[in-house]
Formats: structure tokens, C-alpha cells, sequence
């Protein structure tokens, strides 16, 4: 992740993992870029028990008060028998 060009360059970018659109704040990812659209990695795992029959929506989300850039997300799910 990286900030867009006309970003504040030392200030904090934080993503977190979220479920039905709600953050997870034990995996919030914090970085803090030196300079724009300089990128930088971050990283976060959950385990998610998912009932039989039901569904989740699982994303990533901004929680900082700019915008950035992201390249190449993953999402890596793993399915348990």
C-alpha cells in the first residue's frame, strides 16, 4: 500500500481485515510511507469459523483518514474439513 500522489507523506496508513463490513481490530496493519507512492507491505491473518450453510463477506478495509493506493492485493481462504 502507498499514498496517491497529492498524499500527506508521514502520516500513518492503517488497514484492517473485515467481516460484513465491520473492522477487526485486532488485525489492523499500520504503516507509515516515507514518501508518496512509495509502497510499502503489510500483512494479517484470522481464523473465521464459518457455520455450514452460512456466509461471510470478507474484506479489507481503509481505516485512515486519507486515501491510499493498494497493488497486488491477496486474500488467501483456506477451507478445514
Amino acid at each position: 500500500m502507498g499514498l496517491p500522489t497529492g498524499g500527506v507523506p508521514a502520516e500513518p496508513i492503517r488497514l484492517a481485515i473485515a467481516i460484513n463490513g465491520e473492522q477487526v481490530p485486532s488485525t489492523t496493519m499500520i504503516s507509515t510511507p516515507a514518501a508518496v507512492e512509495e509502497f510499502n507491505n503489510v500483512y494479517s491473518s484470522i481464523f473465521l469459523d464459518v457455520p455450514a450453510g452460512c456466509c461471510y463477506q470478507i474484506s479489507v478495509k481503509n481505516v485512515s483518514e486519507q486515501a491510499v493506493d493498494v497493488q497486488n492485493a491477496n486474500l488467501i481462504i483456506e477451507r478445514v474439513a
